[in-house]
């Protein structure tokens, strides 16, 4: 699960996270690993793994790793048929490449991810240190480990629903929410309020966002969908009974997008109809006319 840092709004009401490391008690990296790890663990509610620790990698080996995961999980024939799509409807430009721009949108971004296949956390830290930005982020993948421990993040078929986008991005939905709302809880608990204007000031970098002024809205819109939207429907299952009700999620996932942006929808089980399309649809429609 690759995070961009994205900060949503809202308003838990975190567990103790327990004593902060103090200028006269200074801890090692993998002491504050371990301690952050124990506290999203309480916030969330789950046990955690008896590994912690995670690989630190640098801005060109999570380019080399992104590459590698992008060409893996979208076959090349699914995202020429999306590029297709997107430029009959005006979301691309006529010589825009879909997996160019997506792959820089990813770069750019994602500053720490989650691998359940390898089971193993990523951190991005260009000059190697670990400072409020890398904390938070190791924070929100330390949820995705939470989750894969628990709910088994390869068996919720993401991998299997690559032509089925939006059951793809519902469910991504839940689990990327999940993970921006711990990671909220966890900021307003631990970090200062210097270090949560770094943490928006280093979102805020004018070489970041003139990327993100470039690139098509059909991608942003769909790479912010899970966190800004799943972090709302979370909160909306909390507000039910806590994070049982996002535990009980992972037993009945969300079918679509609609039943993230309305939640009575999800608890309603108003279910999308599936469409297909006959084979003669183009000799249906009149001349002219081919399916593409």
């Amino acid at each position: 699960m690759a995070a961009a840092l994205v900060i949503t709004a809202c308003s838990p009401t975190p567990p103790s996270p327990g004593p902060s490391p103090t200028p006269s008690q200074p801890l090692d990296d993998a002491a504050i690993y371990r301690l952050i790890a124990a506290q999203v663990s309480e916030i969330r509610g789950l046990d955690s793994p008896d590994r912690v620790e995670p690989t630190v990698i640098d801005r060109e080996t999570v380019m080399k790793n992104l590459l590698e995961e992008f060409d893996k999980d979208n076959p090349p024939e699914q995202i020429a048929v999306t590029e297709r799509v997107y430029k009959a409807l005006g979301l691309l430009k006529p010589d825009d490449s879909l997996r160019d721009l997506y792959l820089e949108l990813q770069g750019s971004q994602v500053i720490g991810y989650y691998d359940p296949t390898k089971k193993e956390l990523f951190i991005v830290s260009d000059g190697g240190g670990l400072g409020p930005t890398e904390r938070v982020t190791y924070a929100h993948e330390f949820v995705h480990e939470l989750q894969d421990l628990h709910f088994d993040l390869n068996g919720l078929g993401l991998e299997e629903l690559v032509g089925d986008s939006d059951r793809r991005l519902a469910r991504l939905s839940l689990v990327e929410g999940d993970a921006t709302s711990a990671q909220t809880a966890w900021m307003i608990a631990n970090l200062t309020a210097d270090e949560l204007g770094q943490v928006a000031a280093e979102a805020s970098d004018p070489a970041l966002l003139e990327i993100l002024t470039r690139l098509p809205s059909i991608l942003l819109e769909t790479s912010l969908f899970p966190y800004q939207a799943g972090a709302t429907f979370v909160a909306g299952l909390k507000s039910d009974s806590g994070y049982a009700s996002v535990d009980a999620a992972y037993r009945r996932l969300p079918a679509s997008t609609e039943q993230i942006i309305h939640p009575d929808a999800y608890q309603n089980a108003d279910m999308p109809i599936p469409v297909s399309v006959p084979a003669n649809f183009p000799e249906r429609l009149g001349t002219g006319w081919s399916i593409v």
